[in-house]
């Protein structure tokens, strides 16, 4: 089996396990089947880009794909010059934390970052 269709499956079978989803729901999500989603994660199947795309925003899963250094959907917490903002922890550190409080510092860094555009667009219209 090819590395990297090994490293798709894995990544789709840990983001699904990240956002707490069965196969059944991530299928439902990404309009496929509960089989479509095995075949995935068994590498019987590649995942196309969308759908990894589709699979990060619908998990919250920021581990980067096979292949990319660069975090998946990171954009929605790193500043705006494209550094991790974060003194105390590096991303690595972060990749460590258990899945819910992933997903709490998640919801946190989103309310405050739709907080700072709100501010932003004000400004801006002002």
């Amino acid at each position: 089996m090819n590395e990297i269709k090994s490293e798709l499956a894995k990544w789709v079978r840990e983001a699904r396990e990240f956002g707490n989803l069965t196969q059944d729901q991530l299928g439902e999500i990404l309009g496929r089947t509960k089989s479509n989603i095995s075949s995935m994660e068994k590498a019987r199947h590649e995942p196309s880009y969308t759908q990894l795309l589709q699979i990060a925003k619908a998990t919250g899963f920021r581990k980067p794909f096979p292949g990319m250094t660069e975090p998946v959907a990171l954009a929605n917490i790193i500043s705006e010059s494209g550094e991790w903002p974060f003194k105390s922890i590096s991303y690595e550190q972060y990749l460590l934390l258990s899945a819910s409080d992933k997903r709490e510092i998640e919801s946190i860094l989103g309310i405050k970052a739709e907080k700072k555009a709100l501010r932003k667009k004000v400004k801006a219209v002002n």
